[in-house]
Parts: structure tokens; C-alpha cells; sequence
């Protein structure tokens, strides 16, 4: 009877038991266990770059749940929102942060492709069996493409009124992928008063690069001499910033050559013969005829000029020359060099020139 009351006590403990254990499971009163929530973080934040450059980007996942820390596991997901750049990997796999009881990283290679303004990298964390999911984002600035400017061609002298062709060369000069620079490129002289062919030029593959675009113009000298500056500026294009390249020239006068004619000359005392002197333009280029005064002298022989000096007048149907003339008479018998000298003048150089007389 003893065993029987006792066995009956014990069903009704354990039944009473369950019975508790069932009611506090449906009231809530036992907790569940909740994933550990995560931290994401993008590097950089906020980043720079090109178009047509690439930029690395971290993603670093942290436990920030309290108490002993997890180390998170699982993937990342990128995006730029639908923008357009390219991604290497749209996803990476989570690695143990190097020293760290609590962090993961991976990371990818982005490229944007064109100029696309702000762009905005979302990094999210999926989560895993232990950790909550967590997304985070960083401001990505797109610029346009450096570029470098020069001058390919450079004469550091030319005269007065000469032509030559310049060169503009526009190089793609930012890391990454190259592109070829388009688009059109400014000429001036600063205001010193040459003239171009055309001040604007528009750029082509200059090379079999690419990356380099060329044009030219072609620039004649201002009519004066002075140190001048031309400069070619590159406008841009919606994927190349703007740049700029001079070079210094220095205009000089014009060359000139000058001759005396006849040459030799035959005379005899006393009785007069007729030099001429003829003053060339002898520079490249479109010609200027010379201007200004003709000096006139025989070494110290003793004869006499009927004009020490005279001034040039243009040489009939000629676009090069001038001339003018003069009398020279002498008495002794030696030997005599007759010498002129040209002046020159706003264009032209000084030259000179002789001529042998013989005395009989």
C-alpha cells in the first residue's frame, strides 16, 4: 500500500512538471536564443577616381554584439546602384581580419566606365548562422581624366613674317585605361599680332596610340621683333579634363645679303664709274624688300663718291629687292675696295658688301 501511495506522488510530480515547462515555453518566460548583430564597413569612405581607373574597396564585417565576440563568416554583395561601372566580382567571401577576434574582410576592384557623377558603393553582409545581415554604403566622386598638353614642334628664333606649322599633342595622362583625347584645341599668341590659319583645331589619333590626339595649325610672325608666347589650350571632352602647353619664340629681323655690282670694276684716273647696290631679302618665307639707307666707302683710297649715302628704292618687278646708285671717281692708280654697308631697317638686318676696283 506504502509503495503504491509513493509511486502514485511521483507520476503526479512529473506530470505537474511537464505541465510547467510546456506553460512557460507558451508564455515566453524561457528565452530564445537571437543572432549577434554585425557592423559593415566600407573603405574608402568617401572615395576618389577617374573614369577608366580602377579603385580598391574594403568591406570589414563586425561583431558588435557584447560579450565573447564571433568572428562574422559568409559573403558581401556589391552595387553602385545600377550606375554602370564594372565590378571584378559582384560578391567576395569574408576572411578573418589579420590579429582581430571579431572582424572580416574581403575585397573588390571597381572601374567606372564613364562620367557618371556621384556614385554611390553599397557593400552588404548576408549574414550566417550566428550573425545578423548589415549593409553600409560610401560616396564614390568620378572625375574626368587628366590629360598633358604640348607643343610637339619648337623654333626657339624665326624672322620676321615667317610661316610655320604647329603641333598640338594631347595625351591621356590618368592611370588605368587609356583613351584618345577629343575634341577641339585653342590657338593665340597672347595678343602679339601673328596670325593663324585658323585659332581652333580639332584633335585626331595622332599616333598609332590611343591615347595621343594631334592638330596643327599654321602661324605667321607678327611684324615686329619681340619675345612671344603661343599657347594651345585643350577644351575637354566628357571623359578628359582641360590642359594647357605654350612655347616661347623670339622674332628677329630679317636676313639680308648685299651686293655691289659691277664687281670687279675696271676704271681709270679720273674719270667716273657707276656702283650700284642691291639689298636682298634672302630670309624664307613670304619676302619683304628692304628699306633705308646705303652708305658708301672706298677704305681711305682718296677717290671721291658724289654721294656717300643714298636710299633704296624697290628693284622693278622684284618682291625681294632694292636698289640705288652712286658715282665714284678716283685719281691714284692702286688698287681700291669699294664697301657698302646696309643699315637696314623695322624688318630687315644690316648686311654689307664690296667690290674690287682696278685703276689703269
Amino acid at each position: 500500500m506504502k509503495i503504491f501511495l509513493a509511486s502514485s506522488f511521483l507520476i503526479f510530480f512529473i506530470f505537474i512538471g511537464l505541465f510547467s515547462i510546456s506553460h512557460a515555453n507558451a508564455t515566453g518566460m524561457i528565452p530564445t536564443i537571437t543572432l549577434r548583430t554585425t557592423n559593415t564597413i566600407v573603405l574608402p569612405n568617401p572615395a576618389t577616381t577617374s573614369i577608366g581607373t580602377p579603385i580598391i574597396f574594403h568591406a570589414k564585417v563586425v561583431d558588435s554584439s557584447g560579450g565573447t565576440k564571433l568572428i562574422p563568416s559568409g559573403q558581401v554583395t556589391w552595387s553602385d546602384n545600377g550606375v554602370g561601372g564594372v565590378f571584378n566580382f559582384t560578391s567576395c567571401i569574408l576572411k578573418p581580419l589579420n590579429g582581430s577576434v571579431s572582424s572580416a574582410r574581403c575585397d573588390i576592384v571597381y572601374t567606372p566606365v564613364a562620367s557618371m557623377g556621384p556614385v554611390t558603393i553599397t557593400a552588404t553582409y548576408s549574414g550566417d548562422g550566428i550573425h545578423h545581415s548589415s549593409t553600409t554604403s560610401s560616396p564614390l566622386t568620378v572625375n574626368l581624366r587628366i590629360t598633358k598638353s604640348v607643343i610637339a614642334n619648337h623654333w626657339p628664333t624665326s624672322p620676321i613674317g615667317l610661316t610655320f606649322r604647329y603641333v598640338a599633342e594631347v595625351y591621356d595622362a590618368s592611370a588605368g585605361s587609356k583613351s584618345l583625347p577629343t575634341g577641339q584645341v585653342v590657338w593665340n599668341d597672347g595678343g602679339a599680332g601673328g596670325t593663324f590659319t585658323s585659332n581652333l583645331c580639332t584633335l585626331v589619333q595622332y599616333t598609332t596610340l590611343s591615347s595621343i590626339g594631334g592638330c596643327w595649325v599654321e602661324y605667321t610672325n607678327p611684324l615686329t621683333t619681340e619675345q612671344i608666347t603661343l599657347n594651345a589650350t585643350y577644351l575637354g571632352d566628357s571623359f578628359h579634363k582641360t590642359s594647357q602647353s605654350s612655347s616661347s619664340l623670339s622674332i628677329t629681323l630679317r636676313p639680308t645679303t648685299t651686293l655691289v655690282s659691277p664687281n670687279p670694276v675696271n676704271a681709270n684716273t679720273g674719270v667716273p664709274v657707276t656702283l650700284h647696290a642691291k639689298v636682298i631679302d634672302s630670309s624664307a618665307g613670304t619676302k619683304i624688300i628692304p628699306t633705308g639707307q646705303i652708305t658708301w666707302n672706298d677704305g681711305g683710297a682718296g677717290g671721291r663718291f658724289d654721294t656717300s649715302s643714298c636710299t633704296l628704292t624697290p628693284l622693278s618687278r622684284s618682291t625681294t629687292s632694292a636698289i640705288c646708285n652712286t658715282t665714284y671717281t678716283t685719281t691714284k692708280v692702286d688698287p681700291v675696295i669699294i664697301t657698302v654697308n646696309y643699315s637696314g631697317d623695322d624688318t630687315h638686318n644690316s648686311s654689307s658688301g664690296s667690290s674690287s676696283l682696278t685703276v689703269s
